[in-house]
């Protein structure tokens, strides 16, 4: 719709005006225009005389058009088909492991949302995600031989001692809460052949990731108490990332989001980790991830 107003103050709409009639109400004497609808940067607020009306016809037409395309047909999203990688890109590999007889966690929509990071990046063309779902042991190792990844990402279960206060009903842990001396199991809690719980324990990963020390720069383990993991997978590998306590579903989500925007925007793996645990805050849970360091150090 087009409101004409005059240097009176003057004004009248138009529904369905045509050129002509633009042309006809435009010569007649100066006159504002606006474009409802159109954003104030393509407004036209000048005055008219019948010298100009051709040069305006135009660029009115021109814009309107454009403005019109762009509603209708937004830049789309580029799909990872369409994404040519780089010579040197990356790959994460996303690993997910969710056993029967555990709580149900939302892995498929931390995937989607750091495939998302990845493909709204600046940088995406770095970068080649690929994920395995169900994970055994052997899926691990086969997975690692397969992808030859340089980021190395676990969310599912961890198993750790707790105190009473530490889990919530969301969180991503098996926890034990000790009343007496007895030795309570840790590790990762990966998927049997009829999909039921194994427990991985720190120095069969260690083991593994040791074999794959030349290729992988960083691992992160998105499950409660999986600490005692990193510590032991950071004496082979530069930068690992685990959880000190049990962490909720939500949290583990919004971690890994914000570590992919910042990976995907081309920051290093400590500025990333950084950025991530901000986004902790609102949960309490700042404090949980832990950066270690090939030395075995926190970051």
């Amino acid at each position: 719709m087009l409101i004409f107003k005059d240097t009176e103050g003057e004004s009248c709409k138009r529904e369905n005006t045509n050129m002509l009639e633009i042309i006809r109400i435009l010569t007649s004497k100066p006159i504002m225009v606006e474009i409802k609808g159109v954003s104030s940067s393509d407004q036209f607020h000048n005055n008219f005389d019948g010298a100009t009306i051709g040069n305006f016809a135009n660029q009115l037409s021109g814009n309107a058009s454009q403005h019109a395309t762009q509603n209708i047909n937004p830049a789309p999203r580029p799909s990872p088909e369409d994404i040519q990688l780089a010579d040197d890109a990356k790959t994460i590999l996303f690993l997910a492991s969710n056993p029967k007889e555990t709580g149900q966690l939302r892995l498929s929509e931390e995937l989607r949302e750091i495939d998302e990071s990845l493909r709204r990046a600046e940088y995406r063309s770095q970068f080649d995600l690929k994920s395995k779902g169900a994970v055994r042991i052997r899926d691990f190792s086969r997975a690692l031989l397969d992808s030859n990844p340089q980021i190395v990402h676990f969310s599912g279960h961890g198993v750790g001692t707790a105190a009473s206060e530490d889990s919530c009903p969301d969180s991503r842990d098996i926890s034990f809460t000790p009343d007496s001396e007895a030795q309570v199991p840790q590790g990762l809690l990966f998927e049997d052949e009829t999909g039921h719980a194994k427990l991985i324990d720190s120095e069969q990963l260690a083991d593994v990731f040791e074999l794959f020390a030349d290729q992988v720069e960083c691992v992160v383990l998105n499950a409660c108490y999986s600490q005692a993991q990193a510590d032991a997978i950071a004496q082979h590998i530069p930068y690992v990332i685990g959880m000190s306590r049990a962490i909720s579903d939500q949290g583990a989500i919004e971690f890994a989001i914000a570590f992919y925007d910042a990976i995907g925007a081309g920051r290093d793996i400590e500025f990333a980790f950084k950025l991530a645990r901000t986004h902790l805050t609102p949960f309490g849970e700042k404090d949980i991830p832990k950066l270690l360091k090939y030395s075995g150090k926190d970051g």
